[in-house]
């Protein structure tokens, strides 16, 4: 076989992957109930998981800022070439097929993504992979079902991943690992005290956003944990950050070290979109956290973009 199904996995979750990274960079819109992917990851990941994100990239696609960067996307040719095969073959568009994604990982960057599609169903899914590896190798796959499971295989090659309830797909980090699905996808987060306190304390419901409880340097200091949103309403959006460092005296202490860095940054001869949006920003200590709040009009963003994207 001149490709492993591992190794198709890894290309079409690289395609997967750049059609829903954009809109971690994009601006988001309150909505009123958990996506389907986060709603389904809640009840499956693990409870060793220690960074959990989504982004809502139904929401983000109708956005002035996804309309003008997508083709970011799409300009690595892997990427642009396993899009393409998906679309001439399944007549399945993957810029527009996922709706939303959450993804989760544990302290050694095992996990995986949940994948909430749109008129994709399980049948279209496994035929696509058999006729895109048909395709490509001329390789004939064999699917087994147990469950919400799917294996994929061919010969001593196999992949697995599981269609869970109301069309989420759900494929992990090492999609050959079988006891990864399992563990990932048979639930125990809710038993994590320090994820179920970040969760608790953002945004859920945006568009975009994120926690974690792994600990990580800052300077001479320690993370540990903090969460993010990204929210979008009126042509402006808002990004609030928390981070948590275990302590009121050393968060006071980055938060005005990083407050004096700030005012002196900010360039005189900067243009005027980059000074309205950095002079927006707000950096206080809030207990042994540090809250950063942003915001800025679509229109400057887009603006600073351009020319920054313009110049590369």
């Amino acid at each position: 076989m001149t490709r492993s199904l591992t190794q198709r996995a890894a290309g079409l979750s690289l395609a997967l992957a750049a059609v829903a990274l954009p809109a971690l960079a994009l601006p988001s819109v309150a909505l009123a109930a958990p996506t389907r992917s986060f709603a389904a990851a809640k009840d499956g990941l693990a409870q060793d998981t220690e960074i959990l994100a989504s982004a809502n990239l139904k929401v983000a696609r109708s956005t002035q800022l996804f309309s003008a960067f997508s083709g970011l996307a799409t300009s690595d040719r892997e990427v642009k070439q396993a899009l393409d095969i998906v679309k001439k073959s399944c007549n399945i568009d993957l810029m527009t097929a996922i709706d939303d994604v959450t993804v989760g990982v544990d302290g050694k960057d095992k996990g995986g993504i949940y994948l909430a599609l749109t008129g994709v169903t399980e049948d279209q899914f496994t035929k696509c992979v058999a006729s895109v590896a048909k395709q490509k190798s001329g390789d004939t796959i064999t699917t087994k079902k147990v469950g919400n499971e799917i294996e994929l295989s061919h010969g001593s090659d196999k992949i697995y991943v599981a269609w869970l309830a109301n069309n989420v797909l759900f494929v992990a980090s090492q999609p050959d690992d079988e006891k990864l699905l399992k563990k990932e996808t048979g639930g125990g987060l809710a038993k994590s005290t320090k994820m179920q306190a970040r969760l608790a304390n953002v945004d859920t419901d945006a568009t975009v956003f994120l926690a974690w409880t792994r600990e990580q340097p800052i300077q001479n200091m320690t993370s540990k944990g903090g969460s993010g949103s990204l929210n979008y309403a009126g042509a402006n959006f808002a990004l609030k950050l928390a981070v948590d460092l275990g302590d009121a005296k050393e968060a006071e202490k980055l938060a005005k070290g990083a407050s004096a860095a700030l005012s002196m940054f900010i360039p005189k001869d900067a243009p005027k979109e980059v000074q309205k949006i950095l002079q927006s920003l707000v950096v206080k200590a809030n207990g042994s956290e540090v809250a950063v709040a942003l915001q800025a009009a679509e229109a400057d963003v887009k603006k600073v973009l351009g020319t920054v994207v313009g110049k590369h």
